[in-house]
């Protein structure tokens, strides 16, 4: 690739192997540190916003956001694995909505909330395991595969919203184990998914032309985030029955868009092998407030749901892969301007 054409190489840069901050520490560390410091200042600005704009009541709306932000953040971290390799799991909606039908029926059938709550882990997991053997093993396209699977896991938790009950029990203690669990759970996935991608093959995209993994190893690689990732939506679909009081699946459809979006806005683009565990975290956090002032500008100025988040995920999906792909562009200009550089003379 030619590196006086910066326009070209921006735009050719997902696609070459290896870039340069995909095996480069410091190249990695100085696009999620450029990527971070952007989101925090975005984060910031949404946060004086709010605060602006909080009434009377505004300290339970920022605690009821806080929450959701951490069962946000749960899913977020296996998603970057997965996105950074070159797959993605369009099943997280639907999961998360299946298995807040599940756990709604069980606490209605007499089952203690927190095991009914945790009976959503296998159920979770045999979806995810599934994925992964046929992604992994099978090599089938994970798109595909997650959305063929959503469709059907969709229809099955709408099936069973009829047969669902509100919540009963203690909200209050339901509310501080979502706290403790979710915003653990998050943190240990996160930095797990910074160490596996630093120092393992866990979220490297193969190049063009290379000879395909053996099967067992892809298996791990592929097959094990995808598993995680739906034990950890059918969670996040469980700890939100908790925390809404009800179940619906549409609940579980709007937490699997807003997780997507919150690893597209904290810095991680779809299939460039790079992945930023801790902008997932901060992305979690500006896609609740961003809701929120959805919300008040839906209530102020009529603006549909629909369009909002649709811009969002253009802004989002535009600005990683350019603002990667830049610094792609810098650290090849820089490697061919060591190239040309003569070597000293002898003395």
């Amino acid at each position: 690739m030619s590196a006086e054409n910066p326009s070209e190489a921006i735009m050719q840069a997902p696609y070459q192997e290896p870039l340069p901050y995909r095996h480069n520490r410091r190249w990695k560390f100085i696009a999620n540190s450029v990527w971070n410091v952007l989101a925090l200042l975005s984060l910031v600005i949404l946060v004086i916003i709010q605060l602006s704009s909080f009434s009377r009541g505004g300290g339970q709306l920022l605690g009821f956001a806080a929450s959701h932000a951490v069962t946000i953040a749960m899913i977020v971290p296996m998603l970057i694995l997965l996105m950074a390799s070159g797959e993605i799991d369009l099943s997280i909606g639907a999961v998360a909505s299946l298995s807040a039908m599940v756990a709604a029926l069980l606490i209605g059938a007499g089952t203690p909330i927190a095991l009914a709550l945790l009976a959503s882990l296998p159920l979770g997991l045999a979806i995810g395991v599934a994925h992964g053997l046929l992604v992994g093993v099978a090599r089938l396209n994970g798109a595909l595969v997650t959305v063929a699977s959503a469709a059907l896991i969709q229809g099955i938790a709408i099936a069973l919203r009829g047969e669902s009950g509100p919540l009963r029990g203690d909200r209050d203690q339901v509310g501080v184990a979502v706290w403790i669990l979710g915003g653990a759970l998050a943190l240990l996935l996160t930095v797990s998914v910074i160490v596996l991608v630093n120092l393992t093959p866990f979220g490297r995209r193969p190049a063009p032309g290379d000879p395909p993994e053996p099967i067992l190893r892809r298996a791990l690689w592929v097959g094990l985030p995808f598993a995680v990732s739906g034990m950890m939506a059918a969670l996040a679909g469980a700890l939100t029955l908790a925390r809404l009081g009800f179940a619906d699946p549409a609940v579980g459809l709007s937490l699997g868009t807003q997780a997507l979006l919150a690893a597209l806005i904290g810095g991680t683009p779809l299939a460039m092998g790079v992945a930023n565990g801790f902008g997932g975290l901060l992305g979690a956090v500006i896609v609740v407030l961003l809701s929120l002032l959805q919300s008040r500008l839906q209530a102020q100025a009529k603006i549909p749901v629909a369009l909002f988040t649709g811009l969002a995920f253009v802004a989002a999906t535009l600005i990683a892969h350019l603002a990667h792909g830049l610094v792609g562009w810098l650290g090849q200009r820089r490697k061919a301007a060591a190239s040309e550089r003569p070597d000293p003379a002898p003395g």
